[in-house]
């Protein structure tokens, strides 16, 4: 089924019809089924009777923006399985006189600007218990769930930077 877009003076109505319901709803971002129907368009899961008009390419865009925003945002984040690493930096706090130099020299410290932080484990153990808790047990290796959700979101994020339009990587560019 296709959406329909109803416009009547200043008013726009989005419709759209399926075998079982009706459904009419107006432009609005905050609104759930405009904003299923800016998906469906961009991502081509369904259609619109007719032309494509500028504001829905303008709001196509806007969410693709926003997306794509959300994608890099996460992939910038570290990765759990690696950690990250003490990152320091030299602060000049005065300077001094050098005898050798026979100037003043800098001195400085050296400051933390981030903390490391560890490396989640590679695996974790799973221990089962069948019957009672004195009944026998199996104990099973898994990747951790922390490093599994980690490659996930990911992997999503990428799919969504990999499939971004070049416009929209290139107003994101211009921010």
């Amino acid at each position: 089924m296709a959406y329909n877009i109803i416009q009547f003076e200043d008013n726009i109505t989005i419709q759209y019809n399926t075998e079982s319901e009706s459904i009419s709803f107006f432009r609005n971002m905050d609104n759930r089924y405009y904003v299923q129907f800016i998906v469906d368009i961009a991502l081509e899961n369904d259609t619109l009777d007719g032309d494509t008009p500028e504001w829905v390419e303008e709001d196509i865009a806007t969410w693709q923006l926003d997306r794509y925003t959300k994608a890099t945002d996460r992939l910038s984040k570290f990765i759990v399985a690696d950690g990250i690493e003490e990152v320091t930096e030299e602060v000049v706090i005065g300077q001094e006189f050098n005898d050798e130099a026979g100037d003043m020299v800098d001195v400085t410290e050296t400051r933390i600007v981030s903390e490391a932080i560890a490396p989640v484990p590679a695996t974790v153990e799973i221990t089962s218990h069948t019957g009672n808790i004195e009944d026998s047990t199996t104990t099973n290796t898994i990747e951790n769930p922390l490093i599994t959700q980690d490659n996930a979101e990911r992997a999503d994020a990428q799919a969504i930077v990999d499939a971004t339009p070049s416009a929209v990587v290139d107003a994101y560019n211009a921010l």
